[in-house]
């Protein structure tokens, strides 16, 4: 059947359709729910200073906005009657829906306010979002222009009428840049040094006349002049005719916006000024050029994400959206050190415990010694071998996912067994978590369980996870091993306890600590050998999986919280056999073929989302979620 899928080979329509029905309340978080490529926008027109924001807004908010820097951009393509678009490199003055996004460099970091012209969006759903934006390129077959692609976007979905109309009005064919307005377009939340908060909406309101360019005019200046608004905006800054607009805000009550005509988080439909007039909050001026246009322009990166204390997002899925995928838009762009730029770098100090990687400069981290690199994750020795998963008892009545369905189905899969506070080429039988993970080549699309020998984890918290990873590494000042690090952690996080025990006990190793320290100089890739030596001759290494299984009733009624991966699931739950994985091929090209294996997993937050479920499945941490089935840690040890 001819549907869509994502890049790992899972279905989308019915579960896209499945997911909204089970949750009509937005996620807590947005996660790239479906692997759908977000599409890297690149800005394309000037970048410019300015030189100050007079006023400030205590009443509502405790944010203090202290210079900006301001993107006019071109960020959402839109069709012209001619049937062109707006593309890098295409000329101002097509009609087009036009970027605002202004960088405020606060004392308390910086502040993203990434807007446009058109004051509502072309969709409400994040996961359209991509479609939206390819909707308006190049067709991928022909590679021309084809106006087709977004009108039949566009008849679909009748939420972008208001868009539309707003697109193809006088608005969209300005004389200059300077006279246009900018938008936010989400709704925000402003909270006090008291902690109340209300929403709002920012605009900014140009001080210049509004003067509209014909369509003549706009066919001619594409042909003779095709970066006509650029050269204004540059020449009027250059004679200091400073563009001006004042920033003005719609504020919102709790009660008054949850009582609104309509939702006051659709983006699709504005707040009218009659019902939420405009606030006047201080002027944005700006004053001059940039002097590179790549280290100033190119290099810039904005992202909503990017918040400031005071400035809060809304329930908004559509902000949500896109302050995920701008950040991993830049980070894709500009590297995981983007941020590092002068463009970027806030004016505060940072001091933080991200470390290291591609594209470092300047101070790196100033946080502490502990190296850690929230983006960098190393695996240390890599072995692998491929096999068979073959059903043993068929789990249909909990799960709807093929792979576990039909006793004596086969699936091929592939396992990775790795360690994680080593380093590639040390010894492998160093005292540390193994890595247990395996790759199904299911008919529904791959399905990875991302696992370790030991049945809890450390941490429960996501945000201390590079803290963690990082304190096994080497100490980033002397580049030796530092056992301090690892304890200095573990001592600050009384959670890591159950997860330290099992780690020196001897249920973890099938070797005492005296042999596993002598192989380490005289044979440091035991396990590996072993591993080969096994499948080579015939005797082909399996194992076990077994689930536990809790209803939801059980869940709630359990004597601790099911969901804390530092603590396993006790005996009572029986353990219910699934079947039996045998290895039976080892991986002869370890470089091509298993350093390049990449593993994937759904967030821990998307787990917690999914609670109201049928039942919940224990096989491993971190899990991707198969259905609408829930994945837990496994209480048993399969050796």
């Amino acid at each position: 059947m001819n549907i869509l899928r994502t890049g790992i080979g899972d279905p989308v329509s019915d579960q896209l359709v499945t997911w909204k029905l089970q949750h009509p309340n937005p996620p807590p978080f947005c996660t790239d729910l479906n692997g759908i490529h977000y599409p890297n926008l690149r800005a394309s027109l000037a970048i410019v200073w300015m030189g100050h924001h007079s006023s400030k807004i205590a009443h509502f908010s405790s944010a203090l906005p202290v210079s900006t820097v301001s993107e006019l951009t071109s960020e959402l393509p839109m069709p012209l009657v001619l049937g062109a678009w707006n593309l890098y490199g295409y000329a101002d003055t097509y009609r087009d829906s036009r970027g605002f996004a202004v960088k405020f460099y606060t004392e308390d970091g910086n502040w993203d306010l990434v807007g446009n012209q058109i004051e509502v969006f072309g969709v409400r759903d994040p996961f359209l979002f991509g479609s939206l934006i390819r909707s308006r390129k190049r067709n991928p077959e022909t590679g021309l222009l084809d106006p087709i692609m977004a009108w039949d976007f566009i008849q679909q979905r009748p939420e972008t009428t208001h868009h539309i109309l707003k697109a193809y009005s006088d608005i969209n064919t300005p004389e200059s840049l300077r006279s246009i307005n900018g938008s936010g377009v989400h709704t925000f939340k402003l909270v006090d040094e008291q902690g109340d908060a209300v929403y709002c909406k920012f605009h900014f309101i140009s001080h210049q006349k509004f003067e509209l360019m014909s369509t003549d005019r706009q066919i001619k200046l594409a042909g003779s002049e095709p970066s006509f608004f650029r050269g204004d905006l540059y020449n009027a800054i250059a004679q200091q005719q400073y563009p001006r607009w004042t920033m003005a805000l719609q504020v919102a009550t709790v009660q008054q916006a949850e009582s609104y005509r309509w939702d006051y988080l659709d983006v699709t439909k504005n707040w009218r000024l009659e019902d939420f007039p405009l606030i006047p909050v201080g002027i944005l001026e700006l004053n001059r050029n940039v002097k590179d246009f790549f280290s100033e322009s190119e290099q810039s990166a904005f992202s909503p994400a990017n918040l400031v204390p005071g400035i809060e997002p809304s329930a908004d899925r559509m902000l949500h959206g896109r302050m995920f995928s701008y950040a991993d838009a830049q980070r894709y762009r500009l590297g995981i050190n983007g941020m590092m730029l002068p463009i970027n770098k806030p004016l505060s100090h940072v001091a933080s415990y991200e470390r290291d990687g591609a594209g470092c400069f300047g101070p790196n981290g100033d946080g502490g010694k502990i190296n850690r690199d929230l983006f960098h994750f190393d695996i240390s020795f890599n072995c692998g071998a491929h096999g068979e998963f073959v059903v043993t008892n068929d789990i249909s009545r909990y799960t709807k996912a093929k792979l576990f369905n039909g006793v004596g189905k086969t699936t091929p899969c592939f396992v990775r067994f790795s360690t994680v506070g080593g380093e590639l080429g040390s010894a492998d039988t160093a005292v540390d978590p193994h890595g247990f993970a395996t790759k199904f080549y299911t008919e529904e699309g791959n399905y990875d369980l991302v696992g370790n020998d030991i049945e809890v984890f450390p941490i429960r918290d996501p945000m201390l996870f590079s803290d963690l990873n990082r304190s096994r590494k080497r100490n980033p000042l002397t580049h030796l091993k530092d056992a301090n690090m690892w304890w200095d952690f573990v001592s600050l996080r009384p959670e890591t306890s159950f997860h330290t025990l099992q780690l020196f006990s001897r249920h973890c190793a099938s070797l005492t600590f005296q042999e596993a320290k002598d192989l380490q100089g005289t044979n440091p890739d035991y396990f590996i050998q072993d591993l080969y030596d096994s499948i080579e001759s015939g005797n082909n290494p399996s194992w076990l999986l077994y689930i536990q299984v809790m209803t939801e009733e059980q869940a709630q009624a359990y004597p601790r919280n099911p969901f804390d991966i530092t603590r396993n699931w006790r005996g009572r739950l029986s353990m219910i056999e699934v079947g039996r994985m045998t290895l039976t091929e080892i991986q002869s090209i370890i470089l091509l073929k298993l350093s390049k294996l990449v593993l994937q997993y759904q967030t821990w937050y998307l787990e917690l989302s999914q609670v109201q479920t049928e039942c919940f499945m224990d096989v491993s941490y971190p899990t991707k979620i198969l259905s609408d089935t829930v994945l837990e840690p496994i209480s048993h040890n399969f050796r």
